[in-house]
């Protein structure tokens, strides 16, 4: 009966990732923090000047 009266305990997504993927993560969001971005635009500026197309 006691089973049925707990509450069932809510697993984070987040802690379910291995540690390689979450520091990736946060890497990424300080990145974007401290404006170490590309618009899409310059990703394709790039690209054809790159490769040609």
């Amino acid at each position: 009966m006691n089973n049925i009266l707990q509450k069932e305990v809510e697993k984070d997504w987040w802690d379910q990732l291995p540690r390689e993927v979450q520091d990736s993560i946060l890497e990424g969001i300080k990145d974007i923090e401290e404006g170490n971005v590309f618009t899409h635009d310059q990703v394709i500026q790039e690209a054809k000047q790159k490769y040609g197309f």
